[in-house]
């Protein structure tokens, strides 16, 4: 097992896509898996998630057990292991043994590469480095007892980036190194401190649509997404479209507000706190939003659960024609700057959304009369036994959590997070340069002792480090032992 490390922005992904490159040249590609712990980060080096690769459930147990799937792979590329918890680390690592055909050897016989900082975001539970923990029972718990174990025994090459590929000016490097070390200069922490943007609006900062806002909870994140389209349409003079889902019964009969909110544990839309019991998307042409819930094909097109597209367009052809709209008045919460704003309201069905992907290469496959980057998203559809509903599983993406954000590079950014828990630095270190980000959070000096690192993540760095000695002690010695 071999670990792949280094700070935010130095290059990880890249250096993943271009190992995809030369495995794709080579004629290998078949043979190679790509994974990450979030959706975000696995669709940007066009993998899949590790619960997805490993066939785990939500609660983290396998559930495909007997299942022989990768007999064929020899190679598995985990990025942003920092937020894979132990217990998911070792349930997946031990159905992949199941998957391929390999019991008793780690990983089922794969070789394995991980990826990422452990500077950023933590797991919920422990970290991959972590000691098990004792359950109810006294016992130690089965699955972070086997990644604990497969952690201390299996690591054997170790590779670290240096060098700040994404950071193009010293004054945000500075910034970043005193985030990750929590030692600030008095001309470090006077720099941080004029990034404070006063916001004027009281709901939502009037920064440019460039910059995206990053907030600590998803509630802050949804209130922002639904109000950010109205002001730009105020700003800009833009139309605004709206698509209301459809949710009726088993006999076709729509279903009253009420009932829905009954029938669903958690509201219709994103299973969001605050999506409200009647859903729908209020969007502009090349409104940038996130696509969910996972309907879009990964290893067709690179695409896949949390990642970002640009709307283009719907079909039918027509349907946002102004004959067929009508105008209506949405309000806006209190305290808003702006209370209005006019929403035209298709009235023929849509069936798809067309949203334009940020794909490197063209797709393996391509729809008649579309360019090759752009991807007619449909109607998600759901049916239970009480109703039936159907949706376009998008929303905005004019802001977001530090965990939809880890592994992006944003033009701009506006951070409204906490300095505790490494989300100020994930935040920041998205952009190139000090000018990129403003803070929408006064930064004190309490801010800045909260940004001291872990005590464990440096002991775990520094064991690392060493064995990157020894590997590239190994990797300088390889030609001399070739030719002997």
């Amino acid at each position: 097992m071999m670990v792949f490390i280094g700070e935010g922005g130095t290059g990880k992904s890249h250096v993943i896509n271009a190992f995809r490159c030369f495995a794709r040249g080579w004629g290998i590609e078949d043979k190679i898996r790509l994974s990450a712990s979030s959706g975000v980060a696995a669709a940007l080096i066009g993998g899949t998630t590790w619960h997805g690769l490993t066939k785990l459930t939500k609660q983290g147990k396998p559930h495909s057990k007997g299942k022989v799937i990768y007999d064929h792979i020899y190679m598995l590329i985990v990025d942003e292991i920092s937020m894979l918890s132990l217990s998911h680390f070792g349930a997946g690592a031990d159905n992949l043994q199941n998957l391929c055909a390999r019991r008793g050897e780690p990983f089922g016989g794969l070789d394995v590469v991980l990826c990422g900082d452990f500077s950023q975001l933590e797991p919920v539970g422990n970290s991959v480095f972590d000691t098990p923990s004792i359950n109810a029972r006294g016992t130690t718990k089965r699955y972070e007892l086997h990644g604990s174990f497969l952690w201390n025994n299996n690591v054997n090459a170790v590779v670290e980036l240096v060098e700040l590929k994404r950071c193009t000016d010293k004054a945000l490097a500075s910034i970043l190194q005193a985030l990750r070390t929590g030692v600030f200069s008095p001309s470090v922490f006077k720099l941080m401190s004029s990034r404070y943007y006063k916001n004027v609006d009281g709901v939502v900062p009037s920064l440019s649509p460039k910059h995206t806002c990053i907030y600590d909870t998803n509630k802050q994140v949804n209130e922002h997404n639904f109000i950010a389209p109205h002001l730009h349409a105020i700003n800009t003079g833009e139309r605004l479209f709206r698509i209301t889902a459809t949710s009726t019964d088993l006999s076709g009969q729509p279903l009253d507000p009420a009932v829905l909110s009954i029938l669903y544990s958690k509201p219709v839309l994103f299973g969001e706190e605050n999506a409200g019991p009647v859903p729908h998307i209020d969007f502009y042409m090349g409104m940038t939003v996130s696509v969910h819930q996972g309907n879009m094909c990964v290893e067709t097109i690179g695409v896949g659960n949390g990642s970002h597209a640009c709307i283009v367009g719907v079909l039918p052809k027509g349907a946002l024609d102004p004959e067929s709209c009508i105008e209506l008045q949405v309000q806006l919460p209190v305290g808003c700057k702006h209370r209005t704003s006019k929403v035209l309201k298709p009235m023929s069905p849509i069936t798809h959304l067309l949203l334009q992907l940020p794909l490197d290469a063209p797709k393996s496959f391509r729809y008649h009369g579309l360019p090759w980057n752009v991807y007619p998203l449909p109607l998600m559809k759901r049916k239970t036994s009480n109703f039936k509903h159907a949706q376009f599983p998008v929303r905005g993406q004019s802001a977001c959590t530090p965990h939809k954000a880890q592994g992006l590079t944003l033009q701009k950014v506006a951070a409204a997070v906490t300095a505790a828990e490494n989300k100020l630095y994930v935040a920041i270190s998205r952009v190139r340069r000090v000018e990129d980000f403003v803070l929408l959070k006064q930064f004190t000096h309490e801010d800045a002792a909260k940004c001291r690192p872990n005590t464990k993540i440096i002991k775990v760095l520094q064991d690392l480090r060493s064995v990157e000695q020894r590997t590239l002690k190994r990797i300088h010695n390889f030609p001399q032992a070739a030719v002997g």
